[in-house]
């Protein structure tokens, strides 16, 4: 497994498309900053004064961000033949699948947080922070944020890493992933207008979790963040199971 880790990384930390991802992902960052100092003119304004959208934005930014280094670290295992030339080497499906799971985690983890350290950076240089008081206290709540949607995050990329496994092209990886997340939550809003029990079973699936995180749950009920982790982790296991035993009976080329 050591042996098989040393390889993925050394391969994915030489990929162009790892380092294409995370450009642009600090790209929209910034122009969405420079669009806010663009829209407020001369007028003075503090970075605590929108960290409020930060905070709430930020569980959904994670979810996709996710999805968008696991797909620039990844998307040509297979257009390569990588897992196939693995396999010819002698490592086992069990090794490939949670070696990349493993390295799937690792870059997904390092890679937000190359995004959040100098896009809050920038936001500090372009927008200022005019009482650092208050930043302080928004900047714990968002610390607690980060730490209720992290299982979540885990979950979605033990989701995009099952895909990226199983499925031979990068567009479907995409596709997948939102259509599994987005309609399954839109079947389950929509169930919810007919049965109102189908909304509180919504709360419990992951999508639900990060509109509640957003809406500010996690200030609300006490017990907000531990139904995260336990339900984060709960579909990561699923996720984990369901790619591993599809990664066994796919054809691997």
């Amino acid at each position: 497994m050591l042996n098989y880790l040393h390889s993925q990384w050394y391969r994915t930390v030489r990929r162009k498309y790892l380092y294409i991802a995370l450009a642009a992902a600090l790209a929209l960052g910034a122009l969405y900053l420079y669009l806010v100092r663009a829209a407020i003119g001369d007028r003075p304004i503090g970075l605590e004064s929108g960290v409020e959208e930060i905070v709430s934005l930020t569980p959904y930014v994670g979810f996709y961000a996710i999805l968008l280094i696991n797909d620039g670290a990844f998307s040509d295992e297979r257009r390569l033949g990588t897992f196939k030339n693995d396999i010819s080497f002698g490592f086992s499906r069990e090794t490939l699948y949670f070696g990349k799971l493993i390295s799937c985690l690792v870059f997904c983890v390092l890679g937000m947080i190359l995004l959040a350290v100098p896009v809050l950076g920038m936001g500090v240089l372009i927008l200022g922070v005019r009482d650092w008081e208050i930043f302080g206290i928004q900047m714990e709540l968002f610390g607690r944020t980060v730490l209720a949607a992290f299982p979540l995050w885990l979950c979605g990329a033990a989701a995009a890493n099952a895909l990226s496994c199983v499925l031979r092209k990068s567009v479907f990886v995409v596709m997948s992933y939102i259509a599994a997340f987005n309609l399954g939550n839109l079947m389950l809003r929509l169930m919810a207008r007919l049965e109102p029990v189908w909304e509180k079973i919504r709360t419990h699936f992951p999508m639900g979790l990060l509109d509640d995180l957003s809406n500010g749950m996690l200030l609300e009920d006490g017990r907000f963040m531990a139904r995260c982790w336990v339900m984060g982790l709960l579909f990561t296991a699923v996720f984990v199971a369901a790619g591993y035993f599809g990664f066994r009976r796919a054809e691997v080329k």
